[in-house]
């Protein structure tokens, strides 16, 4: 988790009661639209690639948590990649979902990307993969979990 996003959680946690009870569904909905915007290029939400991922990955994981139509939507996706490593013969056996997700995590982040859509679009992949595979990634996805649970508390 990058220090600016450390230093705005404990900023807004220290604020008191001033979301009026956001929920996650209020956090995904908000980080898909501040998403949106940077990459659309508004200069107030300027995105990197590994901003635009790291927003993807939250996305992914609160989208898939507040199931409804956004999660389906994200699941949706997220099995696109799933489906493709376990439809290619590599040997003894298909790929293992947690396999999926290193290689999202290294197709998200690795390449330099010259559109910033393309590891949004990974990292919504691969927070949704995450939400769902358990071991280590389910780690990543608690945390993300409980910081939005406390954020959707005020």
């Amino acid at each position: 988790m990058s220090p600016n996003l450390i230093i705005a959680t404990d900023v807004v946690l220290a604020a008191g009661p001033v979301l009026g009870g956001i929920g996650v569904t209020g956090l995904a909905v908000a980080d898909g639209y501040l998403l949106l915007l940077g990459l659309r290029g508004a200069k107030r939400m300027s995105l990197t690639r590994d901003k635009a991922a790291a927003m993807g990955i939250v996305f992914g994981v609160l989208a898939i948590a507040t199931g409804g139509t956004i999660g389906q939507l994200v699941g949706g996706v997220a099995t696109v990649p799933t489906s493709i490593g376990q439809g290619i013969d590599f040997g003894a056996a298909d790929l293992a979902p947690a396999a999926i997700a290193v290689l999202l995590g290294i197709t998200t982040f690795v390449p330099d990307w010259k559109k910033l859509g393309w590891p949004a679009l990974f990292g919504i992949c691969l927070g949704a993969s995450a939400a769902n595979i358990g071991g280590l990634w389910q780690i990543a996805n608690n945390l993300v979990m409980l910081l939005a649970d406390m954020i959707g508390d005020l």
